[in-house]
C-alpha cells in the first residue's frame, strides 16, 4: 500500500510538471522553470521570477486553488477575483511572435494597422464580402481585448498601434495579431475590466478588437493568449473559444457544437444552448451554465470545472478520475474511478468526464 501511495504522489507531481511545462510553452514559446516558494508557484523566465499564485492544496497543504484564479469552491463557494492579476503585477509576461516576420503587403481584403506608435484606430464597419460567402471565422490574437458580438452584418473595429491582418480567402475570414514586442505587462487590476498593456518602457500598447458576426451556418474559432475574450449573443453552427492567461466569457450563445478551453485562465459560460459541448481546463477553471442536449464533455487536468445544467429524469455518464474528484448531482467519483452508465448514442444527455488532479462538478438546477 505504501508503494502505491508513493507512486501516486510522485506520479501526480510528474503529471503536474508536464502540465506546467505545456503552460510555459503556451505563454512564452519555450519551456520555463516553475517551482514552489513559500507555498506559492513561481515561474523563472530566465530574466526574472513571476509569481503564479498559491499552489493547490494537494501540493502545498492549502485550500483548493490553482494559479490564484481557481474558485475556492471547497471553502467559500465563490469566485476569488481579488487575486486575478496578482501574478501579473510581479513582472512582465513574455509574448513571442509566432512564425516568420510579417510581409509588407497584404491580401486583397486585408486591413492593417501601422506598427508606428500613435497610428490610431482602424474602423471598418462593413467588410467586402457577403454573408453567404463565409464558412469560417478564425481569430488568433496574442494579447488584448477581443469582443465578438452578434449583428446584422460582418464588421471589424480595431483600436491600437500594433500590426495585425484581416484576410478573406476561400470562404474563411482570418484575423490575426502576433506581437513583435519582446515583453508586455498587464496593468489592469482585474480581467473583468478592459485590460490595458504596457511595453517595457511604459508605453500603452493595448489592442482592442470588436468583431461583429450575424446569425448563420458557419464556424467561429477564436483564441487569445493573454487578456479578455468576450463573446455575446452568437448563433452559429460551431463555436470554439480558447484562452491561455486571462478571462474568457461567453453569454447567451447558441451552437450545435461548442468547445471552450483554457490553460491558466478562467472562463465563465452563461446561457449556452446547443447539442454538444466540451469544456477543457489545464490549470485554470471554467464555470458553465447552460444546456448541451446530447453530450457534455468535461476534461480537467489540474484545474476545476463547475457546470450547472437543467434537471433531467434520466441521463448517461462516463467518469474517469485519477487523483482528483468529480460529481454528477449527488453521485460522487473519487480517485481511481472508472464508471460508466449507458452510452452517448442512446442515453441523453450524456456526461463524459475525464479528471486528472482537479475537480469536476455537475449540478442540476
Amino acid at each position: 500500500m505504501a508503494k502505491k501511495i508513493l507512486f501516486a504522489v510522485f506520479g501526480g507531481l510528474a503529471f503536474m510538471g508536464v502540465i506546467l511545462m505545456s503552460v510555459g510553452i503556451a505563454m512564452g514559446g519555450r519551456v520555463v522553470d516553475i517551482g514552489l516558494e513559500n507555498g506559492r508557484m513561481v515561474m523563472d523566465t530566465g530574466s526574472e521570477e513571476v509569481d503564479l499564485g498559491a499552489a493547490p492544496y494537494w501540493l502545498a497543504g492549502m485550500n483548493w486553488r490553482a494559479m490564484s484564479r481557481l474558485a475556492d469552491w471547497h471553502g467559500r463557494g465563490e469566485w476569488d477575483s481579488a487575486t486575478d492579476m496578482e501574478y501579473a503585477k510581479s513582472g512582465e509576461v513574455e509574448v513571442h511572435a509566432a512564425g516568420e516576420a510579417h510581409q509588407e503587403s497584404a491580401a486583397e481584403h486585408s486591413v492593417e494597422a501601422s506598427a508606428v506608435a500613435g497610428a490610431g484606430a482602424v474602423n471598418q464597419a462593413a467588410l467586402p464580402f457577403a454573408k453567404g460567402e463565409v464558412q469560417k471565422i478564425d481569430v488568433e490574437i496574442d494579447y488584448g481585448h477581443v469582443k465578438i458580438v452578434e449583428g446584422d452584418e460582418f464588421g471589424l473595429s480595431v483600436a491600437g498601434s500594433q500590426y495585425f491582418t484581416s484576410e478573406f480567402e476561400n470562404g474563411e475570414w482570418d484575423i490575426e495579431f502576433h506581437s513583435e514586442l519582446k515583453s508586455i505587462k498587464p496593468v489592469t487590476e482585474k480581467w473583468d475590466e478592459l485590460p490595458r498593456f504596457h511595453d517595457k518602457n511604459g508605453n500603452d500598447v493595448t489592442m482592442e478588437f470588436t468583431i461583429t458576426v450575424p446569425k448563420g451556418n458557419y464556424e467561429v474559432d477564436a483564441s487569445l493568449d493573454l487578456g479578455l475574450l468576450s463573446v455575446k449573443g452568437l448563433d452559429v453552427t460551431q463555436l470554439e473559444l480558447s484562452n491561455s492567461v486571462g478571462k474568457m466569457e461567453a453569454t447567451n450563445c447558441k451552437a450545435a457544437e461548442a468547445d471552450f478551453s483554457t490553460d491558466v485562465g478562467y472562463g465563465e459560460i452563461n446561457g449556452f444552448s446547443g447539442k454538444q459541448c466540451e469544456l477543457k481546463v489545464s490549470v485554470g477553471s471554467i464555470q458553465f451554465e447552460g444546456e448541451a442536449s446530447e453530450l457534455l464533455k468535461l476534461n480537467c487536468d489540474v484545474g476545476a470545472i463547475k457546470a450547472t445544467v437543467p434537471a433531467v429524469d434520466t441521463y448517461g455518464y462516463n467518469a474517469q478520475v485519477d487523483l482528483g474528484h468529480a460529481s454528477i448531482g449527488t453521485q460522487q467519483f473519487n480517485g481511481n474511478a472508472d464508471t460508466q452508465k449507458g452510452d452517448e448514442d442512446h442515453d441523453r444527455p450524456f456526461f463524459d468526464i475525464e479528471c486528472g488532479l482537479g475537480s469536476v462538478e455537475v449540478k442540476f438546477k
